[in-house]
């Protein structure tokens, strides 16, 4: 006579159903009116976040420990990477303005011929455009 089978146990059968695993990004508070992401921390990928128009956060503003702080710095680094930021709106803004784009690539292969790509336009709002100079202008052509 055969044994029945026994359902196969998993190591992380216990109790919460899920194995125990530090989240070393997760953050201590939030920053109210922020979208923080962290970033590799070296300098050419950091300037390239600065161009795109996000900042480096203070890691007050998110309860950092005194092992998250670089040095005399307010900056946050965990394992190789600081913590930037953007304002909710700039990136709102940006998000609507990549969309658009999308939409125009997209939409003028699809509706080439009726002109509906023609009434996409993209919808940055040119105050919320961190660099200004007349050269390099964002959003406007």
């Amino acid at each position: 006579m055969a044994t029945p089978k026994k359902k196969p146990t998993t190591p992380w059968s216990g109790e919460g159903g899920k194995t125990w695993s530090p989240d070393i990004f997760k953050l201590g508070k939030k920053h109210e009116g922020f979208n923080p992401r962290f970033v590799k921390n070296d300098d050419q990928a950091i300037q390239r976040k600065l161009n795109e128009g996000w900042q480096i956060a203070n890691a007050d503003d998110y309860g950092a420990t005194s092992s998250d702080k670089a040095d005399a710095s307010s900056k946050m680094i965990r394992q190789g990477m600081v913590l930037m930021e953007m304002p909710d709106e700039v990136l709102a803004d940006r998000t609507a303005y990549h969309d658009n784009l999308t939409k125009l690539r997209s939409g003028s292969a699809i509706d080439g011929a009726t002109g509906e790509a023609d009434k996409l336009k993209p919808v940055m709002k040119r105050e919320n455009v961190l660099f200004k100079d007349e050269d390099h202008t964002v959003g406007e052509q």
